[in-house]
């Protein structure tokens, strides 16, 4: 194998024998049929692949259409969310759907057709593709949808709470939520996040553990109406454990997460414009690092003012 970003992708997966079942191996017009039917839900035998999304709207939707699917009717105890650090897999194991369809399309006529579908700015919902069954212990965080209602998931956006009483069918609604969602809180002038329901934010974040806080707070954060200046999320970020200072017995101190894996900094944010919950994130994320930032440089100002020498007066001389 030449590739070396594919081998180690290879090493991540429950893949032995990749050819020709692997994306990146055999018969083009195989590859391009097998895309097609997976990102058409078809079922079949020979698909292995697993959709992951960006879009933290999109999955949560997706909670409901499960519960609402005759194929599945799961209750929402066993319904989970797995968020991934996709840092810590190797390059080449998650692939965007449009960069397949855009290589893959010229050799099928429906994958042809499902990439006019993908192509309208309303109808992508930030869909990658792995492959096989890939190993995620240690790289993960799952939390179940019931744990997160219960938390407030439904206070936090009374659209869950409806969705939640979809009638059970073989086609429960998925991807036109998410469309009308978008439009009621991107694309009509909201009054701003001001409200509880960014503490209802902060407190299903937690469910996920310390070094998640942060990005899932952002992220059902940015489900909110935004406002131009995220003041009130700042707010609330600024005077939470995760955004503030944390003495250690050593009277030393550290910032926990501005400065760990889960940054602002680090956090990697592919927000396409036809993705407007990934970039209300993305500018949730970096005004909490501006105002890290700025109140740092207060600090050691201030910090530095004070341990500058006392100037005498002129009139000792």
């Amino acid at each position: 194998m030449a590739i070396p970003e594919v081998a180690d992708a290879l090493q991540a997966l429950s893949i032995s024998d990749p050819e020709p079942e692997y994306l990146l191996f055999g018969p083009t017009g195989e590859r391009a049929w097998l895309q097609e039917r997976h990102l058409r839900w078809q079922e079949g035998d020979e698909d292995n692949l697993v959709s992951w999304t960006s879009s933290l709207l999109f999955a949560l939707v997706y909670v409901f259409h499960l519960h609402a699917n005759y194929r599945d009717n799961s209750a929402f105890d066993d319904i989970n969310l797995c968020i991934i650090d996709t840092d810590k897999f190797p390059k080449a194991v998650f692939l965007r759907d449009m960069d397949l369809i855009q290589v893959y399309s010229p050799f099928d006529a429906d994958l042809k057709n499902f990439k006019g579908l993908r192509s309208r700015r309303d109808w992508y919902f930030g869909e990658y593709l792995s492959q096989g069954a890939l190993k995620i212990e240690n790289k993960c965080r799952i939390v179940s949808a019931q744990a997160m209602i219960d938390m407030g998931l439904y206070d936090l956006r009374h659209e869950f709470k409806t969705f939640s009483r979809w009638e059970i069918s073989w086609t429960p609604p998925w991807a036109k939520p998410v469309i009308e969602f978008r439009k009621l809180v991107y694309q009509i002038e909201g009054s701003g996040n001001s409200d509880d329901r960014i503490w209802i934010a902060i407190a299903i974040a937690r469910l996920f553990g310390l070094c998640w806080v942060l990005p899932m707070a952002a992220n059902l954060g940015a489900l909110l109406p935004p406002s131009e200046d995220n003041t009130a999320i700042i707010q609330a970020f600024s005077i939470t454990f995760f955004t503030g200072w944390l003495a250690l017995p050593t009277s030393k101190f550290k910032l926990i997460y501005l400065g760990g894996d889960a940054s602002p900094l680090k956090t990697k944010v592919i927000a396409y414009d036809s993705l407007p919950e990934v970039e209300q994130f993305s500018k949730i994320m970096r005004s909490v690092y501006k105002d890290f930032c700025v109140r740092e440089l207060r600090s050691k100002l201030l910090m530095a003012n004070l341990s500058l020498p006392e100037i005498p007066s002129k009139d000792k001389y």
